[in-house]
């Protein structure tokens, strides 16, 4: 507030508030730079970055995962926050896929930054990282009759010898064959 100039006079805006921004909050982002990871041991990781700010004090940084693959299953579960300390600028999580034997689509592990005290989450608050499958469908071949154009007499039926292998290292696996009667009783 401006009163009493010496060798002036006051106009008519006397008043002013003014608002100081704090610019020692540093910024943290995320990001997933090589993505994606795979079975069984193709890791990837989400990397931390901190900018502007104070960076000679620790900031621990939170965040939640989500994404369609389940943590303990799919990969091994991540913490709730990592912590950058004292001059750290940067700071990787790594995600290690689980391997399993099951055939899946691809699936994602999601990670955006929540709020914590001394940073601010910047523009790039969530990264996903892809989970590649190495399983392979099992491949099914169908082994009689040897034509398909068999005349087949009404009341005989037809007899289907159904075979479902696996073609990975993992040996082989049973499978379940469905199928449908096109034509005869």
């Amino acid at each position: 507030t401006l009163t009493a100039p010496t060798g002036g006079v006051l106009g008519s805006l006397t008043s002013h508030v003014l608002t100081i921004v704090d610019d020692d909050t540093p910024v943290i982002e995320v990001s997933a730079p090589d993505a994606p990871a795979t079975e069984p041991a193709g890791a990837a990781a989400f990397t931390f970055t901190r900018t502007g700010g104070r960076s000679d004090v620790p900031a621990t940084v939170s965040f939640t995962v989500g994404g369609t693959a389940t943590p303990g299953v799919d990969y091994a579960a991540l913490p709730a926050s990592v912590t950058l300390s004292a001059g750290e600028m940067s700071r990787t999580l790594v995600v290690t896929p689980l391997d399993d034997a099951a055939t899946e689509p691809q699936e994602t592990v999601t990670l955006a930054l929540g709020s914590g005290a001394g940073w601010r989450a910047g523009s790039a608050s969530e990264a996903t990282i892809s989970l590649a499958d190495d399983d392979v469908a099992p491949v099914i071949t169908l082994h009689s009759p040897a034509s398909t154009s068999v005349a087949i007499p009404a009341a005989v039926g037809l007899v289907l010898d159904a075979t479902a292998e696996r073609v990975l290292p993992a040996g082989n696996t049973p499978a379940t064959v469905t199928w449908t009667k096109a034509s005869g009783s």
